[in-house]
């Protein structure tokens, strides 16, 4: 008896649908000019940004919530949260967002300075 994986994919013990790999150039192959590349080569994203790995305790109902909804909207799970918090410090307005920063920056070097 096949398991799935066998009648979906073959077998390649007994030759089923596993791509066989061509070594028909042979030597000739080491030798020759390298394809020409691309020049109109343009990068898919200039717009890379820094991301970081950060840790949070949430309601367990939300979670299955949030990821319920990147599911059926077939986004990661970071873009989903990343839009949450995008709108989130949109709606408090450019204004607070800046005194909100500022304060939190002095925060921050105050404990840096206070360690010392």
């Amino acid at each position: 008896m096949q398991s799935k994986h066998c009648v979906l994919w073959g077998n390649p013990i007994k030759g089923g649908m596993v791509a066989k790999k061509s070594f028909s150039s042979g030597i000739e192959a080491i030798f020759s000019r390298p394809e020409k590349i691309k020049e109109n080569f343009e990068p898919k994203d200039d717009k890379k940004t820094q991301e970081i790995r950060a840790t949070f305790y949430v309601d367990q109902d939300l979670l299955f919530k949030l990821k319920s909804f990147a599911h059926l909207d077939r986004i990661l799970i970071k873009e989903l949260v990343n839009d949450v918090f995008s709108q989130y410090i949109d709606s408090k307005g450019a204004n607070l967002v800046e005194e909100a920063a500022k304060k939190y920056s002095d925060y921050l070097n105050y404990k840096k300075c206070k360690k010392k």
